[in-house]
């Protein structure tokens, strides 16, 4: 997983890139090889994934068909206008057949259940300069697109587009630096911050990407990019998974949103028993499935109003309660200590199923352990 912040800008073929040179600061300019590719975008045919600031695409070779390796990417963050967007993005390596399965929890997050179209295909020449920092460390991109449209509304649409890429935190003014001679140099600002509103949008549903940013209430898309990254991280290592989760539960949800996570969580637990003790467990399934019922609930910016499931009985009733408060009190606290509540949800995991219904001295020890 990385997390990408980039400006894109618009730019006549006649552009000479000026010269660039950041020696000064530290940072060593290496160009790389022009490489040409195909990317397909996918998305439902409600947009779900653009509606939530997620993007779906497969990059291949130009020379490579659907049936051969190349490049899935999913990335998200709220939806915006303009040509600056801060995202994170996931990739992996597999054919362009179908979108990849470690991608499908995140995905339902989303509301994208359905089945996938092919909304666009693009095909790019891309000629690259990466600017390393001392050790090789590459600290930002500066990737000059020649791009054609071969598929999708606006076949045969040509246009170059040029990104920016803040790679590493802490050389921010060294891209503005970039960017700034790029405009001297006769580039503008696009007019969108992705390719594929440019591949599809047109006279006949002008509009349309307007709209569907503003389906859902920005916070609420936050709160999904949050959900996201918990199913995606760390599919097999219990310990990681248990740190993010008392992440997103002590700074990524508001109050009503842990409380509902955390009941649900809690039931299942009591219904099934323990969900933790390595691969295969369970813990990633269940949490996903947590995840995409919280979701639905953020998408219809209802989340507010929205009642909890009644709890099966008192000792999920109380458990819940107990690790709901501790998360709102680790959030209040200046600085919260994330090791700590990650041990408790640790131990929460590890309930066994009679607790809940027989074992009211777990019970009583868990509570009072972590008092």
């Amino acid at each position: 997983m990385s997390f990408e912040i980039e400006t894109k800008l618009s730019a006549p073929d006649t552009l000479v890139l000026p010269t660039i040179n950041l020696t000064p600061t530290g940072l060593r300019k290496i160009g790389l090889p022009a490489k040409q590719n195909i990317t397909t975008y996918f998305d439902t045919g409600e947009f779900d994934l653009y509606s939530c600031g997620a993007a779906l695409r497969f990059r291949r070779r130009a020379d490579a068909g659907l049936d051969e390796t190349g490049i899935w990417t999913l990335k998200f963050g709220p939806p915006v206008e303009g040509y600056t967007s801060s995202r994170s993005e996931f990739e992996v390596e597999a054919s362009g057949i179908q979108a990849p399965k470690e991608f499908m929890p995140a995905l339902a997050v989303f509301g994208a259940t359905e089945a996938m179209n092919e909304l666009a295909s693009l095909a790019a020449v891309r000629r690259s300069i990466i600017f390393e920092a001392e050790g090789g460390l590459p600290v930002i991109e500066l990737d000059d697109d020649l791009v054609e449209i071969v598929d999708g509304p606006n076949k045969g649409l040509r246009f170059r587009e040029i990104e920016v890429e803040h790679r590493v935190d802490g050389y921010g003014e060294q891209c503005e630096n970039i960017v700034q001679l790029l405009l001297s140099a006769g580039a503008s600002y696009a007019r969108s911050s992705s390719k594929l509103e440019q591949a599809l949008e047109n006279s006949q549903n002008h509009g349309l990407f307007s709209k569907l940013r503003d389906r859902y209430d920005y916070q609420a898309v936050s709160q999904l990019g949050v959900l996201a990254r918990l199913v995606l991280e760390n599919p097999e290592d219990a310990e990681a998974q248990m740190m993010h989760l008392a992440r997103v539960l002590v700074t990524g949800l508001q109050e009503e949103s842990v409380r509902r996570f955390i009941e649900g969580l809690v039931s299942r637990i009591a219904e099934c028993g323990p969900l933790s003790g390595g691969r295969g467990s369970g813990l990633v399934q269940v949490i996903g499935e947590q995840v995409v019922s919280l979701s639905e609930a953020l998408r219809k910016n209802d989340d507010s109003d929205a009642k909890s499931p009644a709890l099966p009985n008192l000792a999920v009733e109380l458990v819940s309660e107990f690790v709901a408060g501790k998360a709102l009190s680790h959030r209040r606290e200046a600085s919260s200590d994330l090791e700590v509540y990650a041990g408790l949800l640790a131990d929460l995991a590890n309930l066994p199923r009679a607790a809940f219904h027989t074992g009211d001295e777990m019970i009583e020890g868990f509570i009072g352990n972590w008092s």
